[in-house]
């Protein structure tokens, strides 16, 4: 199979949420029965709970949604959502919904990197040497950042979520105008309306919000600084699968980089500004008091706020725009014990499913997504063998009246056929079918002879080693792959892709046995011997033998004289070799296998990394050499395209 990294994620469709209301016996079978005496609570699951149960499937974290509380279970790795928590405060159940998946977009991306999110906290915490209140206003100003992304993984993630914010924004922020507080008539600080300006015109992009002439400044400077899209949008971007572009690494160095200078030099004017008017006014506030604006309704007095303590900015009018039943900076630990958790689970599954450890494979990946794309660059050489070998092949060269493309050699004759009288003649060329010629070779098999010796450790060349052998087998198993996609197709292509990595110190190695197929134990095997290197001496004689022995018996001998099987072997060396004793081996190959052709069944090469320049000689004519990974990716490819001119 071909190697490769899937991941999964979930979509909600607007039909799954069109459950009929009162039936309680769907509960049943989730083990998340509706609380007694909730009867709100009874309606809106009977209602969603295919939508919630689609919604939550993960392989990772588990979440139910039942009364209870919002709360994080270690042990079952499991997160509660209690949608009472936005029922009782009077949203719609299509609201509660939305607002509920929201919380847990916020688990989702913590869970990424709960260690950023840590380090964020921590770092925001220590902002309090500026000023008391500082942190609390900057984790304000990040969760309305992330508050728009995670509302933008919920809508890409559930159809009807858009429809639902749509209702539920108005009610969060009831009007445009953030420059002025709503119950106290003054103008709100400049570090409020710009971080929820932020959030409201990236919600409702439709309404521009109301603030003073110098935030909104400030707001188009800094979107300006995501290039053709808003920064914001640049932030919040997320993917198919309704997950952020962004890893929070990211998110947030660019969050600190390119907006928190802004807000802070805005919180300290907003600072300086309530002095100012305290002083005017003769008031002022107890040191740590909270203002009495803070209380409930948000009802004006005449008390100050203490421009010097942590509860400076605590009547916040627009505070329930972001209600969090979880304060997310209070269960780092927990989400940090859930990550731990879940990296020892997938780890574990790995292993018994790949049969390898999960380190091994992360190594793997890690090459082959360096020559990924070099692969690409084979595919064309790859259908153009197979165009060639399938048992119809279409070539553009039947003569008509009306075809795909005009024939130069016809151009000539048409002027002589139309000067005799023939006023329509065959000018153009057209496609037809015709029979396959190539049937031979039925086998192509290429053999990479790694060098195991000491000296290969040094100037990165184990590791140019281990990428190329990584290339030669995935680029050949994406080969047979091709060719068995058309036979399923009812192509009858007689043809075959092996391939096999030895590799030689003071004895021969198989790393990989030679056949059509790659698993992921015969990957992982081969590359942590390539990666662990055992570095001894030099013997290629003992793999010359044992390869002879094992793949130079009468019978296959047999087949590449008649071209049945094309061989190809591969050295690759950094020099200090036996020269006389490989040559005399090459030469006792080639005399086994030769034919009376002019195409060789048999093509033994030689590749020299940094200080293998002898290989040029050694395995003339097909020695090659190459001291940068680039440069002997471009031999490769040569070389592999040359050898499949005749197939």
């Amino acid at each position: 199979m071909p190697f490769e990294i899937r991941r999964v994620a979930g979509r909600v469709s607007e039909k799954d949420t069109a459950e009929k209301e009162g039936d309680d016996t769907a509960a049943q079978d989730t083990g998340m029965k509706p609380e007694a005496g909730r009867p709100g609570y009874n309606i809106f699951f009977n209602r969603f709970e295919k939508t919630i149960n689609g919604y939550f499937g993960t392989p990772d974290v588990k979440f139910t949604m039942k009364p209870g509380g919002w709360y994080v279970d270690l042990e079952k790795i499991e997160v509660s959502a209690d949608p009472n928590f936005f029922i009782d405060k009077g949203y719609s159940q299509d609201e509660a919904l939305f607002a509920s998946f929201h919380e847990a977009e916020h688990f989702r991306d913590m869970i990424r990197e709960p260690e950023e999110y840590k380090r964020l906290f921590d770092r925001m915490n220590s902002e309090s040497t500026v000023h008391p209140a500082l942190p609390k206003a900057l984790h304000t100003l990040y969760n309305c950042l992330d508050d728009v992304l995670v509302n933008k993984c919920v809508m890409q993630r559930w159809n009807s979520g858009r429809k639902a914010k749509d209702t539920l924004y108005p009610k969060l922020f009831q009007s445009s105008d953030l420059m002025t507080n709503p119950f106290t008539g003054k103008e709100e600080p400049g570090h409020r309306q710009f971080m929820y300006a932020l959030l409201r015109e990236a919600m409702l992009p439709d309404e521009t919000c109301t603030v003073s002439p110098y935030v909104r400044e400030a707001i188009d400077k800094v979107q300006a600084k995501g290039g053709k899209l808003k920064l914001t949008e640049v932030l919040t971007a997320v993917d198919l699968e309704g997950e952020g572009v962004m890893k929070p690494i990211d998110r947030f160095g660019i969050i600190s980089g390119l907006i928190e200078p802004t807000f802070i030099e805005m919180f300290k004017k907003d600072i300086e500004t309530m002095k100012e008017q305290q002083e005017k006014s003769g008031k002022g506030g107890k040191s740590g008091e909270k203002p009495d604006g803070d209380k409930k309704g948000g009802e004006k007095t005449d008390a100050q706020p203490d421009p010097d303590a942590e509860s400076a900015f605590d009547d916040d009018p627009f505070k329930d725009a972001i209600p969090d039943p979880i304060e997310f900076k209070d269960i780092q630990d927990q989400v940090q014990k859930i990550r731990e958790a879940l990296a020892k689970k997938k780890k574990e599954e790995m292993e018994k499913l790949l049969g390898v450890s999960k380190e091994d494979y992360d190594a793997y990946a890690k090459d082959f997504k360096m020559i990924q794309k070099f692969i690409a660059d084979l595919s064309g050489t790859f259908d153009a063998v197979i165009q060639r070998r399938k048992t119809i092949e279409r070539k553009l060269r039947k003569p008509v009246r009306e075809g795909v493309m005009l024939s130069p050699s016809r151009i000539a004759t048409a002027v002589a056929e139309i000067k005799s009288g023939n006023t329509d003649p065959r000018t153009m060329l057209d496609y037809e079918d015709r029979e396959a010629t190539r049937t031979r070779p039925s086998d192509f098999e290429f053999t990479i002879v790694c060098d195991g010796s000491g000296s290969m450790k040094g100037e990165g060349k184990d590791k140019m080693q281990r990428q190329l052998s990584v290339l030669i087998t995935e680029a050949l198993l994406d080969f047979q792959e091709r060719l068995e996609k058309e036979r399923r197709k009812g192509e009858r292509i007689n043809l075959n892709i092996k391939s096999e990595v030895r590799m030689f110190d003071e004895n021969d190695h198989v790393l990989k046995p030679l056949g059509t197929t790659l698993t992921h134990k015969e990957r992982v095997a081969m590359h942590k011997v390539l990666r662990e290197f055992p570095g001894g001496s030099n013997n290629e004689i003992a793999t010359f033998t044992k390869m002879r022995e094992e793949q130079f018996d009468a019978d296959r001998v047999e087949k590449m004289r008649k071209g049945d099987i094309k061989k190809v072997i591969l050295w690759l060396t950094d020099g200090e070799s036996d020269v006389n004793a490989i040559q005399s081996e090459i030469r006792r190959l080639e005399a086994l296998t030769k034919n009376d052709s002019d195409q060789k069944s048999l093509v033994i090469a030689g590749l020299g990394f940094k200080g293998g320049q002898g290989a040029l000689t050694t395995y003339a004519p097909n020695g090659y050499y190459g001291e940068s990974f680039e440069k002997i990716i471009e031999i490769f490819k040569k070389f592999l395209t040359q050898l499949l001119d005749d197939l």
